[in-house]
């Protein structure tokens, strides 16, 4: 009696959920749009900059869910 093991290998594309942003100052791009391992780096308009403590960074992850938080602008204030 023989034994034949079969295996099947089933490849899941990973995405990340699309994101509407709230605040129209945040500009961002990603490395390769909102799928797995893409990176997001967010940017504000000319007078404005990541409010502190915040990370202009998120990633898409294994699990389908961005890493990070979406940033938020805040105004410079020059004196």
């Amino acid at each position: 009696m023989f034994w034949y093991l079969t295996y099947i290998l089933i490849f899941v594309e990973v995405t990340c959920p699309g994101f509407l942003l709230s605040e129209s100052k945040l500009k961002y791009t990603c490395t390769d749009k909102n799928n797995f391992r893409s990176i997001c780096t967010f940017n504000c308009e000319n007078g404005y900059d990541i409010k502190p403590g915040m990370s202009r960074v998120i990633v898409c992850s294994k699990s389908g869910i961005w890493k990070g938080s979406i940033p938020k602008c805040r105004g410079i204030i020059i004196i």
